[in-house]
């Protein structure tokens, strides 16, 4: 899988690619991209990753090691959105990292207005949702759910 293309992303962009971004939720890390400090908001768009960046996803097993040394160090600095979160794979094989509480049968959306995608869950047989929280999914960031043929897919969702 790592290998091939997937759905939702750029068409050169492997599973690799993505695995890579999904885990650096698009960013730039520190010890890892030069010039790259604590200084750095992490919120600040200007540190997403670029399409395409020449470090990620790493080249060899040595850029591996120094871009998962780095990426611990964010965690020990507490400059990290992974803590606490969980890393899944939707049934399209769109890879994303969300809240801690994720269940199998829960759903990915972008919630109109919203900056990010969301997580729901289906609550008895109502219709209705339970908002579980924010995550980033790869595919999806930056208004590329609503581009191209996703942007017909629209749904109603009835939050409890």
């Amino acid at each position: 899988m790592l290998d091939q293309t997937i759905p939702g992303c750029m068409e050169s962009e492997t599973g690799k690619d993505a695995f890579w971004r999904t885990v650096n939720l698009d960013c730039r890390i520190i010890h890892y991209h030069p010039g790259l400090t604590l200084n750095n908001n992490p919120r600040d768009r200007r540190r997403r990753l670029n399409r395409p960046d020449s470090l990620v996803p790493p080249r060899d097993a040595a850029a591996t090691k120094r871009l998962i040394d780095a990426m611990e160090k964010q965690i020990e600095y507490g400059e990290t959105a992974l803590s606490g979160r969980r890393f899944f794979v939707t049934e399209q094989g769109h890879m994303g990292i969300g809240p801690p509480t994720l269940k199998t049968g829960d759903e990915v959306c972008v919630l109109l207005g919203g900056e990010v995608p969301f997580v729901l869950r289906p609550v008895g047989e109502r219709g209705t949702f339970k908002l579980v929280g924010q995550c980033y999914t790869h595919g999806f960031m930056d208004g590329e759910a609503v581009q191209g043929e996703r942007g017909n897919e629209f749904a109603k969702f009835v939050l409890e």
